[in-house]
């Protein structure tokens, strides 16, 4: 029953959010547009009244009072690279000052091999795209939920986000993915892929190749900022914060 009730406050609080954030829009009309797109790193997790929403972020609260924000916090189950390019095209993109971008981690993390195929296949036939659904990155070697480990991203996909983000990369703000500190679980109710730093380093390089503006957190340790290793704690929101504003300020 609690925890019935938790979900159903979280759909209120987000909703909520909703509203209050095209209110701030409005009033801040005439201020610089920012793209905020975020997987589920975008709020803090573990609290209905911040689930799926800005609520008790001060990266969020900031970014709304100084810029016209269009937020968006994760969209789809899971939320990728993909999602974004099917929903931003070049002519959307073109006017915003900013676009900060907390995605990667859904694309290039271990996962099955099985489930990562399938998500490519669904995520690419959303775009309508001919690009290889083949495997890139799968390893043998690393299980994982009684299977072969993969990345839902490949090769190619790589390539068609290069091409198309690369020349937004003066605009563009990552928050890049730290290492993962396979000792420790944090709230997360098992340990991670043996194998997903050597994974994520990939999304590290990517990251460089699309923007000149990368927050990077992989010389913290991630009980230090994080609450399972990948999403943010109140304080890792505030370490992001404050290296955010050594790009826009």
């Amino acid at each position: 029953m609690k925890k019935y009730l938790s979900s159903i406050l979280g759909i209120i609080f987000s909703h909520i959010f909703s509203i209050y954030a095209v209110l701030l829009k409005l009033r801040n009309y005439k201020k610089e547009k920012v793209l905020f797109f975020t997987d589920s790193r975008g709020f803090l997790v573990g609290s209905f009244i911040s689930y799926k929403n800005g609520f008790r972020s001060p990266l969020s609260n900031y970014l709304h009072k100084n810029f016209c924000v269009d937020h968006r916090i994760d969209k789809y189950q899971p939320t990728t690279y993909l999602d974004f390019l099917r929903d931003y095209s070049d002519q959307d993109l073109e006017k915003y000052k900013y676009i900060i971008l907390i995605l990667g981690v859904v694309d290039f993390s271990p996962r099955n091999a099985t489930d990562a195929a399938t998500i490519r296949e669904t995520k690419l036939s959303s775009i309508c795209t001919n690009l290889s659904r083949g495997s890139s990155f799968l390893d043998l070697e690393v299980r994982w939920d009684g299977g072969a480990t993969d990345s839902i991203i490949n090769h190619d996909i790589i390539g068609l986000l290069k091409e198309r983000l690369g020349k937004y990369r003066g605009k563009i703000i990552v928050v890049n993915t730290g290492f993962v500190e396979t000792e420790w679980a944090g709230s997360y109710w098992r340990s991670r892929p043996k194998n997903m730093n050597a994974f994520l380093a990939r999304e590290r390089k990517f990251s460089s190749d699309i923007s000149n503006n990368v927050i990077d957190v992989f010389n913290i340790a991630p009980s230090l900022y994080t609450i399972d290793n990948i999403h943010y704690s109140a304080e890792g929101f505030q370490i992001l914060l404050d290296k955010l504003k050594g790009f826009i300020e």
